[in-house]
């Protein structure tokens, strides 16, 4: 919005005053991706920021059945913009990334690029005198880009991202999807958590998010599938959280257009003249 520009120019003026000019550049600083699962205390993490990595846990049960604790990941895509400007991308809004071994096949949407998910299936006879009928397990994977602002800089920050989340069986058992923009003393509009515990399935397109970031300092972008760890029951279900695609920028605030001044400019011209009659 117009507002912003003000802002803009209020800064740039303020840091002139200072004898320190803006800078125009949003600097990377970090990018990478872990992938953490838990079956009854037992935890394997692992993290990369190029490679894919996958982890895989068994849950065995009394009553013949045994499934699967796993997440995997993959690298987003990075592009430098210019101007201080960049881009991170993955899934169905660039080339299908390479899938760590074990992981679901890409569907139609070259997606997930990340995701987590316990699964108990039925499973031959076994025998195991320590086996339960129920058991605590859970797996996450998570994605984090940190970057900086210099003093003066006013950045537009944009997210897109496309999720899906099944719970199966009526079990009641939790997954959830989270994306958090945060500098260092607050966490910005452009962040939510979807917690579902309700039998069924859906894929969730956000739209574009978009937040004017004008404070120097620190910023990281924080998105996460999450099975939180929690008791499985001995039966057949499947708690998933995969995160399908995403994009994520950082980009000059766009200029108003010429029909928007014009019109802004004759606003206050009309209220100059009211204010004279």
């Amino acid at each position: 919005m117009f507002p912003q520009s003000i802002d803009l120019a209020s800064i740039t003026l303020g840091a002139m005053v200072l004898g320190t000019m803006p800078i125009h550049a949003a600097t990377v600083i970090s990018d990478d991706f872990s992938v953490w699962t838990n079956v009854d205390g037992t935890e394997e993490t692992f993290t990369s920021s190029t490679d894919p990595i996958f982890s895989q846990q068994t849950i065995q049960y009394n009553g013949n059945h045994e499934g699967l604790t796993r997440g995997a990941a993959s690298a987003m895509q990075f592009s430098d913009l210019g101007d201080g400007q960049f881009s991170y991308e993955a899934g169905n809004v660039s080339s299908a990334p390479t899938r760590p071994p074990g992981w679901p096949a890409t569907d139609s949407s070259n997606g997930p690029f990340g995701g987590a998910d316990t699964n108990i299936v039925d499973s031959e006879i076994f025998e195991n005198p320590e086996t339960e009928d129920k058991i605590r397990a859970g797996s996450l994977t998570t994605f984090t880009v940190t970057f900086e602002l210099g003093i003066g800089e006013v950045k537009q920050a944009n997210l897109w991202l496309n999720y899906t989340i099944e719970i199966a069986n009526g079990n009641q058992n939790t997954a959830a999807v989270e994306w958090s923009l945060s500098n260092e003393f607050q966490t910005l509009g452009i962040s939510n958590r979807d917690a579902r515990s309700v039998e069924g399935v859906e894929t969730v397109d956000t739209g574009i998010l978009s937040e004017v970031l004008d404070e120097p300092g620190t910023y990281t972008l924080t998105l996460s599938a999450d099975i939180p760890y929690q008791d499985f029951n001995n039966a057949n279900k499947t708690a998933l959280a995969t995160l399908d695609a995403v994009y994520f920028e950082v980009v000059n605030i766009p200029e108003p257009s010429t029909s928007y001044l014009l019109a802004l400019t004759s606003a206050c011209l009309l209220f100059r003249k009211r204010r004279a009659i």
